[in-house]
């Protein structure tokens, strides 16, 4: 990572930390004139950001941390109400530092992309609220939460007052309403109805279209009212404000998730790493030399769990941005890859794999595809039973879609936790993993329109399958 010092006096000290730790560091100077490309965060002193340097790095897009030696809590507050990534009390202990910098970069990061969904959303609001044809957001039980301005003038009134009323109910024809009710128990994601309505003088058509939320719960149902050999265009512009509305949704809870793991998660090691290195230093000067193997490794392994957090949640950030999702794939050669980078582990675990000849061709982009099977790959790993390890790979062909299927003969997955283990943060046996690997999975299939699952007996071990488009060559 490529860190930008700004430094009274040069900062040597700070400097060597830094460089220490792997970081490239360049100079910056205090107008922020400098060569600044590829530079990733400011590392600067907190009496600069007070007098409005952290503004002035920001429109730079540069995320700023600040530094001082012994920062008062008004200070710490002005920095970070000014956009401050986080303020770092010198001297700091290297794996601190560290920590502390990714994470600054972390929630940049995190932050440009919600402001950006958040700009999408509101984008797609204006148009909701713009469009000339009646549009409602109704509950599971057809009462309706919104109405745009074309709904309330089609029925002659403020939108507000039909919020609260059951759809079906305000204008329907009564030999229409039992076609409204039932086209509402209906579970597929589109459907269609033409019924009479006596306040618009005669028949419209209604979609209804299923928004859906978390897995196997509803978010509740857009309708719109209007011809439908009009609607292809705005039915579009509905279901791309569900999905925006969603994927903000869900960026925000994967962010209080963020949040709290990071002070948890996170913090735990750090307070390993403390309270070892005390002891250390404490027996070291006293003589006691000899617990100090194990007090060694005990730091070594609490640093290794905060990389493995921090490396799993950068690479989950990168997923959005996906090369080219539509190249073609040889799935047998992806497996050949997987298994090369999975050969220690699975040599450790006296584990042996047999992939079916002839895997299908799909489309993807070749490194996230990897990433999946790679992941699937170490989950059987992670999660085998005391039986000798056996995993099986093999495909299943439906029209122009191939199921892939991971199966092993682990430990299993209870019913319950079979939908959860693809959360963020969530494990099948705690302490094993950081519970993001098949949270990216998740992730990279969404984006390439893919699906995955998992169908598993505790005891009896799993089968994770998923399922792309496949490569058909022309004739």
């Amino acid at each position: 990572m490529r860190v930008a010092l700004l430094a009274p006096g040069g900062g040597s000290s700070l400097r060597k930390r830094l460089s220490s730790l792997g970081l490239q560091v360049v100079t910056a100077d205090p107008a922020l004139a400098g060569d600044l490309e590829r530079v990733r965060l400011l590392l600067a002193p907190l009496a600069w950001g007070l007098e409005g340097g952290i503004e002035r790095a920001a429109e730079l897009d540069l995320p700023t941390v600040v530094y001082a030696s012994e920062p008062s809590v008004g200070d710490i507050v002005a920095c970070m109400r000014v956009g401050a990534r986080g303020v770092i009390t010198i001297p700091v202990e290297a794996e601190q530092l560290l920590a502390q910098l990714r994470l600054a970069v972390r929630m940049h990061t995190m932050d440009k992309e919600r402001k950006v969904l958040t700009a999408r959303v509101g984008r797609l609001r204006k148009a909701y609220e713009a469009s000339a044809d009646p549009m409602f957001f109704l509950d599971a039980e057809g009462v309706i939460q919104e109405c745009n301005r074309a709904g309330g003038l089609a029925y002659g009134c403020a939108p507000d007052a039909l919020i609260g009323r059951r759809w079906v109910e305000i204008g329907a024809d009564p030999r229409s309403r039992q076609e409204l009710v039932e086209a509402l128990q209906q579970q597929e994601m589109l459907r269609n109805a033409r019924v009479e309505r006596v306040e618009q003088g005669g028949l419209v058509d209604c979609v209804l279209y299923r928004v859906r939320g978390d897995p196997g719960a509803d978010a509740g149902i857009l309708v719109f009212e209007r011809d439908l050999s009009d609607i292809t265009e705005l039915r579009d512009a509905v279901a791309e404000r569900a999905r925006a509305q969603a994927q903000l949704e869900q960026r925000n809870a994967e962010l209080e998730r963020f949040t709290y793991t990071v002070s948890h998660d996170l913090k735990s090691p750090l307070v390993t790493i403390r309270g070892f290195l005390g002891r250390l230093v404490k027996e070291v000067r006293e003589g006691q030399l000899d617990r100090l193997e194990h007090r060694a490794s005990r730091i070594d392994a609490a640093v290794s769990t905060m990389e493995e957090l921090l490396d799993d949640l950068l690479e989950l950030s990168r997923v959005g941005r996906v090369a080219d999702p539509t190249q073609r794939v040889d799935l047998a050669q992806t497996f050949d890859e997987a298994l090369l980078l999975v050969r220690g582990p699975l040599l450790d675990a006296g584990g042996t794999v047999d992939v079916q000849p002839g895997l299908p061709v799909v489309r993807g982009d070749p490194t996230r595809l990897r990433e999946v099977v790679q992941n699937l790959l170490e989950n059987a790993i992670r999660y085998r039973s005391e039986r000798p390890l056996h995993i099986r790979v093999e495909s299943v062909l439906d029209g122009p879609f191939a199921e892939i299927r991971v199966a092993d003969d682990g430990i299993g997955i209870a019913p319950a936790d079979q939908e959860k283990v693809f959360g963020l943060f969530e494990q099948v046996r705690r302490g094993q993993g950081t519970g993001i690997g098949l949270a990216l999975v998740r992730r990279i299939l969404d984006v390439h329109g893919g699906q995955v699952g998992v169908r598993s007996k505790p005891g009896e071990g799993s089968t994770f399958w998923f399922r792309l488009e496949r490569w058909l060559d022309p004739g």
